[in-house]
């Protein structure tokens, strides 16, 4: 290889090449030396740098260079005017540079083949032809200007030259222009065609992009674009098609005022009709398409061929528009009106069409789902606003009509949860005005999908394609459902496939947050609501029962204690009116004592028997007889009320309730209190039934004070013939004879008894007392020489406790191996009757042998132990006489305070005072009435 030629080197061969002002190609100049194209033009770059020669670009990617002719050379350029020296420069034969000479009527005169390839013309056809015929009106003035220049310096300044080719309009750049000879001009040009076209498809490229900024409707924007094709040069017409929302077929032709305008034929007829054919169903698929001669290809309809004719569209290229996701949104359509195929510039023009309507038509549909967007979150707040105050009820009608009215879709459904038997099921189902809501099937895909999403973590289920019933009954095509945490399920479908993308996944998400929150702030309220109500009600019912508790501390007969107790109960607001009622032995009927809140003409209508015990017992009668509180829940259709339903429901009055007034199994009646709400609240029972028997031991305390204050009683000798109580076994089985002494009650039917037993010993009773059931304890509290004393733990109820629990006062009681005889003092109003019955219903063999009326003056040490026992507490007496009966107060003491605290499992203090309080009131017995 040759030494790299030195800057000088190359610039001398400009001299051997052509004269000052001819220009050169790069390899043109790099022929004359052995070396690269590259290294050439680096040294040409190094003379231009040093102003020793000039250059210029050409077309896309070429450059020129020349030798600058000096300025006081005028008049030719360096060749004579001879254009024969002009023919023989390298210059001439440059596929790249056209030369051209013109005469003094610009008229070329001579071109080299360059030029004449960039013409569109054959030499015969360039001698003669005037400049005016080959660039347009608008050009021709600037070329005159240009030429007279040179006439006038002898050169000109370069610039580009529009004008007409066979196949269109194209373009050259002048960059060289000098006078030949005094009638001829010589200039040198390149084709710019490619370059200027460039440049106006960029231009028309940003003016479209800017227009598409601007927010302008789409049909201005596309219709921009149609008419923009024919000034890129194309010289055609172009059209688009957009596809319809089901994307299955086409709309109309955009731009109906730019040509094609398709006017005629389409009145009537839907252009997807028209297209019907091999090459329509392509561009409904989205292919492209390229037809040379639509007279001639029968892949378009026959109808559609005659409407193309009709509107001088003999040919065309045809692409899609497609969307970012490739999907095709329509057609960009170059018409030609003859038949030939599309060039490589027109094929790029469909390109740059088809980028800028899919710009356009994904900017619009993104505009479309934006506003759908905001329209649905606007329903999303109206919907919201309503449900803010709703309570849960109205929430759960109302989810279904406004979540669909959100997602605007056919269909909304809610299943709701139902946290009693864990179940989910359809709660309400809400259709648009198209869709017969009795043809909406719930299929088991459906019902499976709902409990999946509501079990689920997924926070949306879509099923697209959901296929439907086989007669056609369902209109669903796919549906979504969306959990609402522990309410149920959100369910909305569509008769459309793949009708919920994304964004309607995340609308359905949203409405779903919104209808939950919702729902938890309804339900927190309601909570509140229930529990302020709540609140209230139980300080109505404390300060009810507080009323009750002062007027029983306060009462001092059983008069006073029923009146009261209706008083309370009527004044409340629970409350409408109440009553208390006893049984009459006699009538067996519940005639009422004491009323409030009602008159007493109600109280005349009643006829309560007490005698029966079948399914519509009255619940008076029942509660006496059972013990157990009864409730009317609805007086209306409860059967147990019909003897009194019509003048209760007359007094505004809807429910009943019958509290027993029972105390130690002593039943003193019932209170009936009445409510004007059905159902009452059930957990005011236990309160209730409490209360009763508050009120039962207040009676049982006035009418034991009573007793004790009265001067006369009533005696009663009861013998009983049972075997199976623990006294009596005892006595069998140390087969003698053992006197009651006195009675602790303790919980749960147990007590504590004292008794003597004669003629036996003390280890003979008690050895024989440790084996026998219902014994838990047994002590012995003094031994002589034919009796012992003893304290006896019974885990079981005595005939003893059984007289005490039922009002009546032991006397005496003695027990041999055969019966037991009892003593029984009871007030002398109580009934005497009333109490052997209840008696009698413990123990069957139990007989009245004797019946007395007696003043209650102390005559007899039993009568000074049985006033003494009413005096002291059961714990007082428990204490004094064991004490005494231990040989506490003997001297010196048999058993100290320590020894018997701990055989009663109390402290030493404890014991100290009773013992005490004990002995007070014994004083107070002895001393007060001497």
């Amino acid at each position: 290889m040759s030494p790299v030629p030195t800057p000088d080197e190359v610039f001398d061969v400009f001299v051997t090449l052509g004269p000052p002002g001819t220009p050169f190609t790069t390899p043109e100049v790099a022929e004359e030396f052995d070396c690269t194209d590259r290294t050439i033009y680096n040294r040409l770059e190094t003379l231009v740098e040093g102003d020793r020669i000039q250059t210029k670009k050409v077309g896309a990617k070429g450059r020129v260079w020349w030798q600058p002719v000096e300025s006081e050379q005028s008049g030719s350029v360096g060749l004579n005017g001879d254009i024969e020296q002009l023919r023989s420069l390298p210059v001439f034969d440059s596929n790249l540079i056209g030369v051209i000479v013109w005469g003094e009527d610009i008229t070329i005169t001579d071109a080299n083949d360059a030029f004449l390839e960039m013409a569109g013309l054959d030499y015969q056809e360039a001698l003669g032809t005037s400049w005016r015929d080959l660039t347009p009106e608008a050009f021709y003035s600037t070329s005159e200007r240009h030429l007279q220049e040179v006439e006038e310096t002898g050169s000109g300044v370069p610039y580009e030259k529009q004008y007409y080719h066979a196949d269109g309009s194209r373009w050259w750049g002048l960059f060289e222009s000098r006078r030949l000879n005094e009638s001829e001009k010589v200039e040198f040009v390149v084709d710019i065609t490619e370059r200027k076209q460039r440049e106006r498809l960029l231009k028309a490229q940003k003016e479209l992009l800017e227009l598409i900024a601007t927010d302008a409707p789409l049909e201005t924007c596309l219709s921009a674009l149609c008419a923009a094709v024919p000034r890129l040069g194309t010289g055609v017409r172009a059209s688009i098609m957009l596809a319809d929302d089901e994307r299955d077929s086409f709309q109309r032709p955009i731009a109906p005022d730019l040509q094609p305008s398709w006017g005629d034929g389409l009145e009537d007829a839907p252009i997807n009709d028209l297209m019907i054919g091999t090459c329509g169903e392509a561009v409904f698929r989205g292919d492209g398409i390229t037809c040379e001669d639509v007279t001639t290809d029968d892949r378009w309809s026959e109808e559609w061929r005659e409407l193309c004719v009709a509107n001088d569209v003999l040919a065309g290229r045809s692409e899609p528009i497609r969307n970012a996701s490739g999907e095709p949104l329509g057609s960009f359509m170059l018409c030609f009106d003859e038949p030939r195929g599309p060039t490589e510039w027109e094929r790029q023009v469909t390109d740059f069409g088809t980028y800028i309507a899919g710009i356009a038509v994904e900017r619009e549909h993104s505009r479309r789902a934006l506003l759908e967007v905001n329209n649905a979150l606007e329903r999303l707040n109206e919907a919201t606003r309503e449900l803010i105050d709703a309570d849960t009820e109205t929430i759960a009608d109302r989810v279904a009509p406004l979540a669909r009215e959100v997602l605007d879709v056919e269909c909304a459904a809610l299943w709701r949860y139902d946290d009693r038997n864990g179940e989910l099921e359809e709660h309400a189902v809400d259709t648009a005005g198209t869709v017969d809501v009795d043809t909406v099937e719930v299929t088991t895909e459906v019902s499976d999908a709902v409990w999946q999403t509501f079990v689920g973590t997924s926070g949306v289920h879509v099923e697209p394609d959901l296929d439907g019933q086989d007669d056609g009954s369902s209109p669903l095509g796919s549906f979504v459902t969306v959990p609402l945490g522990r309410h149920g399920v959100l369910w909305f479908g569509s008769p459309g496939a793949d009708s919920f993308d994304d964004r309607m996944g995340d609308l359905a998400k949203a409405t779903a947050a919104s209808v939950e929150t919702a729902w938890n702030r309804a339900e927190g309220e309601q909570r509140l609501a229930e529990r302020n109500e709540e609140l209230k009600r139980l300080d109505r019912l404390n300060a009810l029962i507080r009323g009750v508790h002062q007027q029983l501390v306060d009462a001092d007969s059983r008069e006073v204690i029923e009146r009261a107790v209706v008083d309370q109960f009527a004044d409340s607001d629970l409350y409408e009116f109440a009553w208390v009622g006893t049984r009459e032995p006699g009538t067996d009927t519940i005639i009422p004592r004491a009323w409030a809140g009602v008159d007493d003409g109600y109280l005349e209508t009643l006829s309560i028997r007490t005698n029966g015990t079948t399914p519509d017992e009255d619940p008076m009668a029942a509660a006496i007889r059972t013990g157990d509180l009864q409730v009317v829940g609805d007086v209306a259709i409860d059967p147990r009320a019909a003897s009194w339903r019509e003048p209760t429901l007359e007094r505004g009055v809807r429910s009943c309730i019958a509290v027993p007034l029972r105390y130690n199994g002593t039943a003193y009646g019932v209170l009936a209190v009445y409510t004007a709400r059905l159902q009452p609240d059930e957990r005011d029972n236990p309160v209730l039934a409490e209360l009763g028997e508050t009120i039962a031991h207040a009676i049982d305390a006035v009418e034991t004070k009573r007793t004790l204050l009265t001067d006369s009683v009533t005696e009663l000798t009861l013998e009983i013939y049972e075997g199976d109580t623990v006294l009596v076994k005892l006595a069998q089985e140390i087969d003698s004879e053992i006197t009651f002494d006195g009675l602790v009650p303790l919980n749960g039917g147990a007590a504590r008894l004292f008794f003597t037993a004669h003629d036996v010993t003390a280890k003979q009773v008690r050895d024989v007392a440790h084996c026998l059931p219902g014994v838990a304890a047994v002590t012995l509290l003094r031994e002589a020489e034919t009796e012992s004393e003893f304290k006896l733990k019974a885990t079981e109820p005595t005939v003893a406790s059984h007289v005490v629990k039922n009002g009546g006062i032991v006397r005496s009681l003695t027990v041999t191996g055969q019966a037991i005889t009892v003593v029984v003092d009871q007030p002398a109003n109580a009934t005497v009757r009333e109490f052997v019955e209840t008696i009698q219903a413990e123990y069957p063999s139990a007989d009245l042998v004797a019946r007395h009326s007696r003043d209650r003056s102390i005559k007899t040490p039993e009568d000074l132990r049985v006033v003494l026992s009413e005096r002291l507490t059961a714990r007082q007496r428990e204490i004094l006489e064991m004490a005494y009966r231990s040989g506490y107060f003997e001297s010196p003491r048999i058993r100290t305070g320590r020894d018997l605290s701990e055989a009663l499992d109390v402290t030493q203090s404890t014991f100290s005072h009773h013992l005490r309080e004990g002995e007070r009131r014994l004083c107070e017995l002895v001393f007060d009435r001497l």
